[in-house]
């Protein structure tokens, strides 16, 4: 007989058997059925209880292992127990929405307590019956992946039909509602899942593993493709709290060494008269390592004749395939020929970057449809220095003099034959120049313009030649890579890294797209700042400059390699759960939300962002915003007071991939004599090859097309259209970018995967920040300026930072006064009374102190004639035109602060909240 009693539950359980059953017919009747004729009837025949009595029970399942609920707990008059097998069915049909089932368990079991009526908390109990429709069951949520409904959850029997091999630790599942199904491998903490398809083919392989204890609502989902993980889930409470996942990427391959180097090299050059402050060309000269040619405009009708003749002088067999090279031909040279080149061209294909022409590629057919191609570069844009100091770094001789002020008078006709220009006509010549200059005549007649401009022109030509081939022979010698390949310096340091210094296990992704553009949100350059704008007196101002601070960082820190991951959520809790990474924290790009400091004078996170009437500027500021960072450069803010609440991100391996590239190149500069020609080698492929990897994947492309043409290409939608030039004889040099969701043709190179990674330059940018943000941090120091690698304090720094080594810094200066007006705009005096004098953007003119210092009143203003360049490409011209530069203080990065007579002492940060500009660090609470 089964003794009840009141105070404590009671338990009766039913028995089952494991095979294919109807859990209606089969389970739940029977099993209610003999739970009230077991216990309720007899209760109810002896007395103990009476109909109205309360009855609190609950459907428990059971295994050998594990007890699990089948309904929440009900609360009924025992007189409506009746009702309990349609709340037990409803509950099971919601839960599996199957009627049939495989039953991975040996009992149902009943919980059940009686409150009799008498009870006085029998009236403080309401009865509640429990129905589907008044019940969430969360636990049953999905997350779709791709198009497969995943339960959130370990629970196997809330899955589906299941069917156990305990002897192996294998579960079998029929889904729910699908014809998908789970073959799942058992482990203490772990399920192993593996999902099919109807056809018992593998669709989906995934791995979940319990977080918290006991908890199979709190756990981590990682899948797997054929190389590995690929996607990692967090969930918890049927909530995804994180998500990662592998974005699987091209990586950049190694070049192979080049054999022999191209000898298809030739150099040209032009010389012009300024007419009515219009720049004239006069003069056209080559040299291809053998012979020179010069074309003078007094042999022609003018000067763009004198260009097609030379142009076509050049549409010889031997030519074909020649690299042709002026110096400076982006911003001069070009100007005057591409009008030219396109009428006597068949086709002309030009390179622009930045506005700036890297690249003309002419066609010519010739002699019965055969091809000569010609292409014109820029040799400045390989070696970025003049042309005079070019010569002399190489041992090519020295430049000629030249009279340009004679030739550039307006009364001296272009035939001129008569008595040497007087010194004043030459550019800072000596009187022993001039002297040693007047005596190469000696044995001559008379000075003739004409010959005398070709000689000059010719002799440039000649230097830059032999300059040209001197810097190949150098980089083929010491890289086994051709420069005549290669058309800008920071090409031609990408094609070195990947030739000699790029190893396949670097793993190097090539990054586009989506990550491209989140990643390059967080690319910004250093930071120039000006905090106190003038010493004081007896005070002196020290200026450091750091030791190649970006080929330093490329050196000594890691980069960002190996096939990105995406994540959303807090990555720093979630960190100790995702096992797969080799940093211990983690390490990429993340957005996120940051909160400065309150009291902060000198802030070290950058933000890029539009100021009122002033555009767009990169500030430090002070207060809330959002925005991408490098993680090392929000680790490195943390230690100074920053905070951070971290959204979403990249995450990448590191590895240190520059060491060997930076070490060469600084070892040749350590061991060759300063301005020799392997030391602006090692200098200029230091600097040049960060920025390559920051390019923008998405080129745009450029055509020269006929005006019939232009208005087709106006409505063509697989274009974007960026810029138009209108050229002569209705041309048009038109800049535009492929749709690529419109037009993805990889044979015709409309979709492109240049190879680039915006993660490795903003890196470098980013480390470079945090060794300067640490001299800026330094404590008991005045700083005055900084600059993206110097700084200029009020005292020597100590000497543990100070040395010839990579990244430590040198002494520069020791000024008595200065006075900053603006970034990159001050004057200086040490007490040798040598001046120092920068203000960007002004050229040839030098300042006072009284005038730099009385800029900084408030409100002043100095206005400095300059003269300016003018191009007009359509023209073929090149305009001289008198313009004003203003220079006044700047306060665009920096509040400025005025003492009591108006002038300006000092600044202090801009404080920000929402991307706007507030008054007060208090408004943001």
């Amino acid at each position: 007989m089964f003794n009840f009693n009141t105070q404590l539950w009671q338990v009766v359980s039913w028995d089952i058997p494991t095979k294919w059953i109807n859990f209606e017919t089969e389970i739940i009747n029977p099993s209610v059925n003999h739970f009230y004729n077991s216990t309720l009837d007899i209760l109810l025949n002896n007395g103990t209880v009476i109909k109205d009595d309360l009855l609190i029970i609950q459907l428990k399942m059971s295994n050998k292992n594990m007890v699990r609920s089948l309904t929440p707990m009900q609360k009924l008059i025992i007189s409506d127990f009746n009702e309990l097998k349609d709340i037990i069915i409803g509950f099971w049909l919601v839960k599996y929405e199957e009627n049939y089932w495989e039953i991975p368990i040996s009992q149902l079991i009943f919980s059940f307590k009686i409150i009799k009526k008498e009870e006085k908390i029998y009236k403080e109990i309401k009865p509640k019956k429990v129905l589907v429709d008044e019940f969430k069951f969360n636990k049953n949520v999905n997350h779709k992946i791709g198009s497969t409904n995943l339960p959130m959850n370990m629970e196997l029997n809330l899955w589906g039909l299941v069917l156990f091999d305990e002897e192996n630790n294998l579960a079998f599942i029929n889904k729910t509602n699908s014809n998908l199904s789970y073959k799942v491998k058992i482990n203490d903490f772990s399920h192993d899942v593996e999902v099919y398809s109807p056809n018992d083919k593998s669709i989906m392989k995934f791995k979940d593993s319990i977080l918290g204890r006991n908890d199979l609502y709190y756990f981590k989902r990682e899948f797997y493709n054929k190389v590995g993980i690929n996607k990692i889930i967090i969930y918890k409470d049927n909530k995804i709290i994180f998500k990662s996942n592998l974005n699987s990427l091209k990586m950049m391959n190694t070049l192979i060494k080049n054999s022999h180097i191209s000898n298809k090299l030739m150099t040209m050059d032009i010389e012009t008269k300024t007419i009515n402050k219009k720049m004239i060309p006069i003069c056209i000269s080559l040299y291809d390592g053998k012979i020179s040619k010069s074309f003078f405009i007094s042999d022609f009708d003018n000067s763009n004749e004198m260009i097609k003749k030379a142009i076509l002088f050049l549409v010889q067999r031997k030519y074909n395939n020649y690299k042709i090279y002026f110096h400076n031909f982006s911003s001069f040279d070009s100007i005057f020929l591409l009008n030219n080149l396109i009428q006597v061209a068949n086709l002309v294909k030009p390179i622009i970057r930045d506005g700036k022409i890297i690249e003309l590629r002419a066609e010519f057919n010739y002699n019965d449809n055969k091809k000569t191609v010609i292409v014109f570069r820029d040799s400045l844009l390989l070696l970025p220095s003049s042309l005079a100091k070019l010569a002399i770094n190489f041992n090519c001789g020295k430049k000629q003099l030249f009279p340009y002020n004679f030739i550039n008078k307006e009364n001296i006709p272009l035939n001129y034959v008569g008595k040497i220009p007087d010194t004043c006509y030459f550019n800072n010549l000596s009187d022993k120049e001039y002297y040693d200059y007047c005596k190469s005549f000696e044995n001559k007649l008379k000075w003739d313009l004409k010959k005398e401009t070709i000689k000059y022109c010719e002799s440039d030509v000649i230097t830059l030649y032999n300059i040209l081939l001197k810097f190949q022979k150098k980089i083929f010698m010491f890289f086994h890579v051709d420069l005549l390949k290669y058309p800008t310096l920071p090409s031609l340091a990408f094609a070195i890294y990947r030739t000699i210094f790029l190893k396949e296990s670097f793993n190097i992704p090539i990054i586009g797209n989506k990550i491209y553009d989140f990643i390059s949100k967080g690319y910004t350059g250093g930071a120039v700042d000006i905090y106190i704008n003038r010493n004081l007196n007896n005070e002196k101002v020290y200026r450091y400059d750091v030791n190649s601070l970006y080929p330093a960082v490329m050196s000594f820190q890691d980069m960002p390699v190996g096939n990105p991951w995406f994540f959303e959520g807090n990555i720093l809790k979630n960190w100790d759960n995702l096992k797969i990474f080799n940093t211990d924290k983690p390490y990429g790009f993340f957005e996120v939300e940051v909160e400065t400091p309150k009291n902060l004078n000198i802030p070290i996170i950058q933000k890029r962002m539009k100021i009122k009437n002033k555009g767009f500027r990169t500030i430090a500021p002070l207060g809330k915003w959002q925005g991408v960072y490098h993680s090392n450069e929000i680790y490195n803010a943390m230690e100074y007071g920053y905070k951070f609440k971290i959204i979403k991100g990249y995450i990448f391996d590191k590895k240190n991939i520059f060491k060997d590239y930076v070490e060469k190149l600084y070892d040749l500069k350590a061991n060759s004599e300063r301005d020799s020609p392997d030391y602006i080698i090692s200098k200029l492929l230091m600097n040049s090859l960060y920025g390559r990897f920051g390019m923008n994947p998405e080129l745009e492309k450029h055509c020269i097309i006929k005006e019939t043409n232009l208005n087709d290409l106006l409505k063509d939608s697989s274009i974007t259209i960026i810029d138009v030039i209108e050229l002569e004889n209705k041309n048009y040099l038109m800049s535009f970018i492929k749709n690529k969701d419109i037009c993805e043709d990889r044979e015709n190179n409309y979709y492109y995967e240049p190879n680039v990674n915006v993660a490795i330059a903003a890196t470098v940018t980013a480390e470079a920040r945090i060794h300067m943000s640490k001299l800026k941090m330094l404590k008991n120091y005045k700083i005055f300026y900084s600059d993206t690698d110097s700084i200029d304090i009020n005292k020597p720094l100590h000497e543990s930072f100070v040395g010839e080594e990579l990244g430590k810094l040198k002494l520069e200066h020791i000024w008595d006064k200065v006075i900053y007006v603006s970034n990159k705009a001050y004057w200086a005096i040490d007490s040798n009374d040598n001046v120092y004098f920068k203000v960007r953007g002004i050229k040839d003119h030098s300042l006072s102190q009284d005038d730099m210092f009385n800029l900084l009143k408030k409100n002043a203003v100095l206005n400095i004639p300059q003269e300016r360049w003018i191009r007009k490409q359509s023209e073929n011209t090149i305009e001289i035109v008198n313009s004003i530069y203003q220079l006044k203080t700047n306060d665009n990065k920096r509040i400025p602060i005025y003492d009591q007579t108006n002038m300006m002492s000092y600044t202090k940060p801009i404080i920000i909240k929402d991307n706007e500009i507030i008054d007060d660090f208090n408004d943001i609470y």
